[in-house]
């Protein structure tokens, strides 16, 4: 649809080709891409804007014969503008590059087009990893389960990551699980950590009838119990656990809930935990286990 728009010049005509679709261009990471619409060759442009969709930030402009790429900050040394044909280099990629542009060019008689450009960035390493993988998978007689495979970018903030397995697009998460233990995008292991606390919970609450509170078990047995099943449901994955006041704090509390109950006692009874990991012969930091095995798993 053809629109009328008043400039500083004067009344202009800006024609936007609706029979184009916006174009796809696809970029790698520290490499550069060029933004070149489609069927768009050597003109003798009157100007050249090229602007962020978002917010109509110019970044490239040509006009009155002057070129300027450094409009904005973030791309200031690495715009190319050719204004024989209106095509954008812009180099040294970064993942903030991806988003749509939009190009304005005028011609003699006040007619101006507006094409738009989707300008996508991959890691071209990774996929070409991912490639390699996929193609001695392929060799060897077995092949990438794309149902069953997901990709995952560990950054605060959302990055988009495309990555294929042939024609397929891998879809991108913000948490999975990996041999029982949940990685979330946000590189956080609190939730990870909770959820251990709740299978550890989930443990003593099957055994507290038939071992916690069993009369006919020897506190000896109960320990051994206690070591042997609960405090590996409790610390599964904890090499990759950041130890905060927090941790500490709740892992005290789930393991002092299971040996109370070994104890016979309560917190009805107000019996200090101290006196309780003492009766029993219980090391009583459970997070000097899990931090000598941190240790010993990052010098590994």
């Amino acid at each position: 649809m053809d629109t009328w728009t008043l400039t500083p010049s004067g009344l202009v005509l800006l024609v936007v080709d609706s029979s184009q679709q916006v174009q796809q261009v696809l970029g790698f990471l520290g490499e550069s891409a060029t933004l070149s619409p489609v069927g768009m060759t050597s003109q003798n442009f009157t100007s050249i804007k090229w602007l962020i969709w978002s917010n109509d930030t110019w970044i490239a402009t040509y006009i009155r014969g002057e070129t300027k790429t450094d409009h904005f900050w973030r791309y200031r040394g690495r715009l190319d503008l050719d204004t024989s044909s209106g095509h954008l280099k812009i180099s040294d990629l970064t993942r903030a590059d991806a988003m749509q542009y939009v190009m304005e060019m005028a011609f003699s008689g006040n007619n101006e087009v507006l094409y738009k450009v989707d300008l996508r960035v991959e890691d071209r390493d990774l996929q070409l990893s991912l490639d390699r993988f996929a193609a001695e998978c392929k060799a060897a007689g077995m092949r990438i389960s794309t149902s069953k495979s997901e990709s995952m970018v560990l950054n605060r903030k959302r990055v988009e990551c495309t990555l294929r397995v042939g024609d397929e697009i891998l879809p991108q998460v913000e948490e999975f699980k990996y041999l029982g233990v949940l990685f979330t995008s946000e590189g956080r292991m609190e939730r990870e950590i909770d959820r251990r606390i709740g299978v550890a919970s989930a443990v003593m609450r099957t055994l507290h009838g038939s071992v916690a509170v069993k009369r006919e078990l020897s506190q000896k047995a109960k320990l051994s119990i206690y070591q042997s099943i609960f405090v590996p449901a409790l610390t599964c994955g904890h090499e990759l656990w950041v130890v905060t006041e927090r941790t500490r704090s709740r892992v005290q509390a789930a393991k002092m809930n299971f040996l109370r109950r070994v104890a016979g006692l309560s917190l009805r009874d107000r019996v200090r935990s101290s006196v309780i990991r003492e009766e029993l012969g219980v090391d009583p930091l459970l997070l000097r286990y899990v931090e000598r095995s941190q240790m010993r798993w990052a010098s590994s």
